[in-house]
């Protein structure tokens, strides 16, 4: 069977001996928030135990909601399957959503990432879309547009389901 290991509900704050909070990021008002609508912000959060990569199922809301601000170039869902003193660290800003070393760089991460993207950076296939990185490489090796515009458009429900090796990702805009 298949492992759960995101519990979206975040409305009572979770300890610190479960999930770590790191660089921007907040508890506040029943949501984990990565950063602020600023520029140059970065966050993470990361689960401390550890779930098996190969029969997992993670649900998760996302939100993009000041499209008016100066912030944002998207978020990362991250498989990290570094060591355990990676769960206290960011990515860098802008461009690396926080889960790469630069706006070109390799993932700061040892594992995958899934990138939701709202701006279009050189190289990527548009301004709103989503993409599959392994840690060795700089750019996505699997990426999709998305119709729907992340920016200011409500809550896009993700699954991401973990499978003998692959991934799935299935978004839906509620």
């Amino acid at each position: 069977g298949f492992v759960k290991v995101i519990n979206e509900n975040f409305s009572s704050t979770v300890p610190i001996s479960e999930l770590t909070k790191n660089c921007a990021t907040v508890q506040r008002s029943g949501r984990l928030e990565l950063t602020p609508p600023n520029g140059s912000q970065a966050g993470s959060a990361f689960f401390r135990q550890r779930v098996p990569i190969d029969n997992f199922i993670a649900d998760f809301d996302l939100r993009c909601d000041d499209p008016s601000a100066t912030g944002a170039d998207g978020m990362a869902f991250i498989i990290n399957t570094g060591s355990s003193s990676t769960l206290t660290q960011c990515g860098a800003s802008g461009g690396a959503m926080g889960y790469r070393t630069g706006d070109a760089g390799l993932p700061a991460f040892r594992g995958y990432g899934i990138v939701f993207d709202t701006w279009q950076n050189g190289g990527e296939p548009s301004h709103n879309w989503c993409g599959f990185y392994r840690s060795t490489s700089t750019t996505a090796s699997r990426s999709a547009d998305v119709p729907e515009e992340f920016n200011g458009n409500g809550t896009f429900h993700v699954r991401v389901v973990g499978e003998d090796g692959r991934f799935t990702v299935l978004m839906s805009n509620s």
